[in-house]
């Protein structure tokens, strides 16, 4: 079963748009998002350019690349932004090398300029493009990802997934890490769904040069790696969606979002929980069968 057009079809059945906030979009948008592209709009924010491709946000059904550095707090209209080595890395806060000395990465963070550029708060973005949700948030911003969602306030309460990849240590000077905001979004009735770990070896550069000259790279695996950041997707609880109004479009856009994701046990749970809602059990009777057509597709392929 090809699943994009399937999926284009429940979201036009429940009337559904998705909003896709990306915040650190160097490299291209989340995978995933491809799936749901022509059913969506994009938001794009990176400030620096030198990774955002000619075609970002092409596919969406709208979409908005904004050069934009996205910050917690109002008042600022331009921050300094620190252009490092690898422009994955670059942040408006400043790299705290006397964490980053020991490991071998730390080379990818030197700050080779430093740059005026606009900045902006989620709450201000919602107004200024006109959006009506940040259905699914995706904050990559090297440090601040914390302030980011905080300076939402109560908007909030209107995101059903969120993406997140803040340091297990504090690269940068300020930086939040992921302890703090998992607690965080706990609070605010997030639950952990997925979490991959990005590892880097810890192996200070001066140790390697003494012991084997310039022969060996130093990231190589040999060394032994250790987890540096991870990758952690939230979703809402099902009682999420039991509470709001426009359960149709929540529960459509949920399911959509878990589908993508593989995360089928939630989707079917989520196409279940909408079938008890009885808003529109037809759609969520398709919903249901579209998953088990998966799972059983899924298992049939690995045996």
């Amino acid at each position: 079963m090809a699943l994009d057009p399937v999926l284009w079809d429940v979201l036009d059945k429940g009337n559904a748009q998705p909003t896709l906030v990306d915040i650190g979009a160097s490299g291209g948008c989340p995978e995933p998002w491809r799936l749901l592209a022509p059913r969506s709009t994009y938001v794009a924010f990176d400030p620096d350019r030198r990774e955002f491709g000619e075609g970002t946000g092409d596919g969406f059904k709208r979409s908005f690349v904004i050069p934009y550095a996205v910050v917690g707090a109002e008042g600022r209209d331009r921050v300094t932004l620190n252009l490092t080595h690898n422009p994955f890395c670059s942040s408006t806060l400043e790299p705290d090398m006397a964490v980053l000395s020991d490991y071998s990465f730390w080379p990818f963070f030197r700050v080779e300029r430093t740059v005026e550029c606009p900045a902006i708060t989620l709450d201000a973005v919602w107004a200024k493009y006109g959006l009506d949700a940040m259905d699914w948030l995706k904050v990559d911003s090297q440090g601040t990802d914390l302030a980011i969602l905080q300076g939402l306030g109560t908007r909030i309460d209107d995101v059903i997934a969120c993406e997140l990849e803040p340091g297990f240590l504090p690269f940068y000077k300020g930086e939040s890490v992921f302890r703090d905001i998992d607690a965080f979004m706990a609070e605010q009735g997030f639950w952990l769904a997925h979490l991959d770990i990005q590892t880097a070896v810890r192996f200070r550069p001066e140790t390697q040069k003494q012991v084997f000259g310039d022969s060996h790279c130093l990231n190589d695996p040999v060394f032994g790696s250790s987890p540096v950041a991870p990758e952690a997707l939230y979703f809402r609880p099902l009682r999420y969606f039991r509470e709001r109004g426009d359960k149709t479009r929540l529960y459509v856009k949920a399911w959509s979002f878990a589908v993508v994701r593989g995360k089928l046990g939630f989707a079917m749970d989520l196409a279940r929980d909408f079938f008890d809602a009885g808003d529109d059990r037809e759609l969520a009777r398709y919903m249901m069968d579209i998953c088990k057509t998966i799972v059983v597709q899924k298992k049939a392929a690995a045996t």
